[in-house]
């Protein structure tokens, strides 16, 4: 996984993951559905991809985030809802995984107190992002650092990104793979809590010779994503 192999396609994957979340932010509202997001969320890609793309992902809205995945549905957003977005575009074999969770309303305590745990792990598991870092390590710190505010995550911490959506080596418990320079990464820390939400969050990053580079840089702040 070589960054400057596939730097430019990966570069122009993640400007348009960000331009259709900003489309998401603009135009879905409470009353539509997880297909009408699809719908944006393709819109938005059609509009500003010069190249043939195909994009896969979890489009989940209301109580279905807590069941982590899932293709978009008829399922109707009313006020109190969130909504996962986990969008992996590809153009020429190569693609990138990015999420963010929105809110339709301003969103109540314990949702609010998840995310700042899920955005705060994701901030601290960027410190790990160097070469030599045992990929196991990365989970055991994301399941350190939820464990702070009492929670846990049930799936990985993140895994190698870039030439095929085959997500492996991944970032669990048993996992021995090292990261090494040039190597392309997925973080995506989250909490879900059965039959009622789900928040999860997601950057891809570049490994350098002593760190990383966030190469989504994507605004955080949960007053973003309250539509």
């Amino acid at each position: 996984m070589i960054y400057e192999v596939i730097d430019i396609n990966i570069e122009y994957l993640l400007r348009m993951n960000e331009l259709a979340f900003d489309d998401i932010r603009k135009k879905l509202k409470p009353g539509m559905s997880e297909k009408d997001a699809y719908s944006i969320l393709t819109q938005s890609f059609e509009k500003t991809s010069s190249y043939p793309f195909t994009v896969e992902g979890d489009i989940i809205g209301g109580a279905r985030t807590a069941d982590i995945e899932g293709s978009a549905t008829d399922l109707q957003f009313n006020i109190g809802d969130n909504l996962i977005l986990d969008i992996q575009p590809m153009i020429d074999g190569i693609f990138c995984d990015t999420a963010r969770t929105f809110f339709f309303g301003k969103p109540e305590h314990d949702r609010i107190f998840a995310y700042n745990a899920v955005k705060e792990a994701l901030a601290g598991l960027e410190n790990l992002l160097k070469p030599g870092t045992v990929m196991s390590d990365i989970f055991r710190e994301m399941q350190r650092l939820l464990g702070e505010f009492g929670l846990s995550c049930p799936h990985h911490a993140g895994h190698v990104i870039g030439l095929n959506r085959a997500i492996t080596p991944d970032f669990v418990e048993n996992e021995s793979s090292v990261l090494e320079e040039g190597m392309l990464v997925a973080l995506e820390p989250g909490v879900y809590f059965e039959e009622k939400f789900g928040i999860r969050l997601e950057n891809n990053y570049v490994i350098t010779s002593t760190e990383c580079i966030n190469l989504f840089p994507y605004p955080l702040d949960i007053n973003n994503f309250i539509l």
